[in-house]
């Protein structure tokens, strides 16, 4: 057991070195994510929470042991080290083993409990390295799936939407362009039942003929042309409530509102959003013959040069590109939000395996101290040492 003065060093050691990690961490984690942390100031409840998690748990993991050999008398304690089970030998099933694994299987069962928290944290620690690489696994597989749907190269999202056929005749004109859609698209938000409005998502209106999108539809059909519906995917049906297959939504464009019923689901890895159908965009926002979002096929020039060169082009006729993205950032993108997943179980996984192979150390070491103190000639010596000092502290009569 530690004493008062030793875990208060833990603690002032580990506190620093934690917060050290997690600021680590969470700036690992900010560049791959694209986050801008504002303050990496650690709250005082946290530093607290912690300090006293470091300085009690081990004074509550102590005490029950403590308080019971307290109450134990001195020569009960010498004679019984907590190695009496050693001396009624192994059962049946072990006396084929050598002695040296008799004793070491004896030395495992000795202390039950001991024994299965250190197992339960090893298992632990294992299923949560497996879970870790299953549950990324699985992830990258969804991601492939969600990736295979996209056929363009390169992805443009424009500050305001423009004019869907000068913009074609713009891209097309850049090197190393093959092809190009335009697709409608625009920021709405949605009036649901008890809300005035929500937060605003993407609509989109891919062209009616387009070979760019396949979409993968879990429930309803996608909208027709000539109909005022929508479909929405399951990310916008996590965010929002009351988005299920056949409810109406109130779309709101500025002064504008539009109902349209939901006819579709779709599943995909992307942002909240909303699909319909050319005539449906211009039903329900008003606009016609823009685009909002551009899907780009190039040649055999790399992605990279001719999103850079589409950047430019677009720019230097006024239309301003908000995120002008490749087939590979966007996989890319999402792959590091699954990274940060894997990284976080790891190191959980990584912890309860050290904590279980401590635990295994100290009951080994424990065992083989208790078989040494087993022995008569071993007890004897610490009986006379305590008799000695004893009585070398025994007041002296007068």
């Amino acid at each position: 057991m530690q004493s008062p003065a030793q875990k208060t060093v833990v603690a002032a050691v580990g506190l620093p070195l934690g917060v050290l990690l997690a600021q680590t961490f969470a700036d690992f984690a900010s560049q791959h994510l694209n986050l801008v942390i504002t303050s990496g100031a650690v709250p005082w409840t946290v530093l607290a929470l912690a300090a006293g998690l470091g300085l009690g748990v081990p004074l509550l993991a102590a005490a029950v042991p403590v308080l019971r050999a307290a109450r134990m008398p001195a020569r009960v304690v010498l004679a019984d080290l907590g190695t009496l089970a050693a001396r009624r030998g192994p059962g049946p099933a072990a006396r084929w083993l050598a002695p040296t694994s008799r004793l070491a299987l004896r030395n495992a069962v000795r202390r039950p409990v001991r024994t299965s928290l250190t197992v339960g944290a090893l298992a632990l620690g294992g299923a949560l390295l497996l879970t870790a690489g299953n549950v990324y696994a699985s992830l990258q597989g969804a991601l492939a799936s969600a990736i295979a749907g996209r056929g363009e190269d390169i992805s443009v999202r424009l500050l305001q939407p423009g004019p869907a056929e000068a913009l074609a005749r713009e891209v097309l004109a850049v090197p190393g362009v093959r092809a190009v859609e335009t697709w409608a698209a625009a920021r709405v938000a949605l009036a649901l039942p008890g809300r005035a409005g929500t937060s605003r998502y993407t609509l989109f209106a891919p062209p009616e003929d387009t070979t760019l999108m396949h979409p993968r539809l879990v429930a309803g059909r996608w909208p027709q042309p000539g109909e005022s519906a929508v479909a929405v995917n399951r990310t916008l049906q996590d965010s929002e409530d009351g988005l299920d297959l056949g409810a109406e939504v109130t779309l709101l464009l500025e002064k504008r509102r539009a109902a349209a019923p939901i006819v579709g689901v779709i599943e995909e890895v992307a942002e909240p959003a909303l699909y319909t159908s050319v005539t449906g965009f211009t039903a329900l926002t008003g606009l016609v013959g823009t685009a909002g979002d551009l899907r780009v096929v190039t040649t055999d020039v790399a992605p990279k040069e001719v999103a850079s060169a589409l950047e430019e082009a677009l720019l230097a006729r006024g239309w301003f590109p908000l995120d002008v993205m490749t087939h590979d950032a966007y996989g890319q993108a999402l792959a590091d939000h699954f990274v940060i997943v894997l990284i976080s179980l790891t190191l959980i996984s990584l912890a309860a395996i050290t904590v279980g192979g401590l635990g295994l150390a100290t009951s080994m070491s424990l065992g083989v101290l208790g078989h040494v103190f087993t022995t008569e000639s071993s007890r004897d010596r610490v009986e006379r040492f305590v008799d000695v000092l004893w009585r070398g502290l025994a007041p002296r009569p007068a």
